[in-house]
């Protein structure tokens, strides 16, 4: 069933969102998926609270940012398998470009989407 074919109880008032702030991933390799985003995407290296004391990165561009986490035994964040091939249905971002830009063709390290 199509969320659109049911019928919606009455909303709350609408919080005044202005943006979002940023989102959350946790990564195989933090350090890979920094030189990615940074590399690939011209994400910039922002300081992170002194107070945080598990292995990660913010980044930030675009007026958005990217917390990454580092994933697994050598952190304090929650341990999980490694996650399948990219699954549509599962969680992820998506970036609109400007145009038809191919600007992982002259990289000369490999962008895989498996640190992303």
């Amino acid at each position: 069933m199509d969320f659109h074919e049911k019928p919606c109880s009455e909303p709350y008032p609408a919080v005044p969102l202005v943006r979002l702030n940023h989102v959350s991933f946790l990564c195989a390799s933090v350090e890979e998926s920094v030189d990615f985003y940074h590399r690939v995407l011209g994400f910039e290296l922002v300081k992170r609270p002194a107070s945080l004391d598990f292995k990660g990165a913010w980044l930030h561009k675009y007026g958005m940012g990217i917390h990454l986490l580092q994933r697994g035994p050598d952190s304090n964040a929650v341990a999980v398998s490694k996650p399948p091939a990219i699954n549509p249905k599962d969680n992820h971002i998506s970036f609109q470009v400007i145009g038809a830009v191919n600007v992982l063709q002259p990289q000369p390290r490999e962008v895989s989407g498996s640190h992303i």
